[in-house]
């Protein structure tokens, strides 16, 4: 897991340059049969110290850039891009929320596609529901509330002005939502045909 790679890359970064500084002593002592001066136990000490950032930078960057790009990915998310995925990399704790982050960016594309189709479904409806203009006309002290559960509904109005008479229906069709929004086109068609044929 992510933790135990942390701490192995991090205790290597931090031994590594102990155990060759140690290993540099060793050697020059062993080749020059004297002991290493200050001044080169400083410099072999310098280089060690160097290599050790270069490591840790090196692993630090190796959780950076994942944890980027996902950071990245949110806000293109936030701001309705669904379609560029994250790039999984490993199977740790990082690889599996990038697939847990690509996997939501999917769903939430999909849903963003059903709310667009509902959205239309809407605009149907709406094209089928009477003009609230001529209702206002007939009647002026009228007024109609409409306001669906969900973005479309089950409920309508009905008007028409026909020479002799005037109907005013408010229904009620089965079902909520898009079901609903069906039963009204249909239950609408067949009124007016019902109309249409009587006249």
């Amino acid at each position: 897991d992510i933790r135990s790679r942390f701490i192995i890359y991090y205790f290597a970064a931090g031994m590594f340059p102990i155990f060759v500084l140690l290993r540099v002593i060793n050697s020059l002592t062993t080749q020059l049969d004297t002991e290493p001066t200050s001044m080169s136990i400083t410099i072999i000490a310098g280089i060690l110290i160097l290599v050790g950032l270069g490591l840790s930078y090196l692993i630090g960057k190796s959780y950076e850039t994942p944890l980027m790009r996902m950071k990245d990915k949110v806000e293109r998310i936030m701001e309705g891009d669904f379609s560029t995925p994250v790039p999984v990399t490993s199977k740790d704790e990082i690889g599996k929320l990038g697939e847990g982050l690509n996997r939501m960016a999917v769903e939430l594309d999909e849903k963003q596609s059903i709310v667009k189709s509902i959205q239309y479904a809407k605009m149907i409806q709406s094209s089928i529901l009477p003009d609230w203009n001529a209702l206002k006309n007939h009647f002026e002290d009228s007024f109609v509330i409409w306001k669906p559960r969900e973005i479309v509904s089950g409920d309508f109005v009905y008007f028409r002005k026909t020479e002799d008479s005037t109907l005013i229906g408010v229904m009620d069709c089965t079902g909520h939502g898009v079901p609903g929004a069906f039963m009204t086109m249909l239950v609408s068609s067949g009124i007016r045909h019902i109309i249409d044929d009587n006249e």
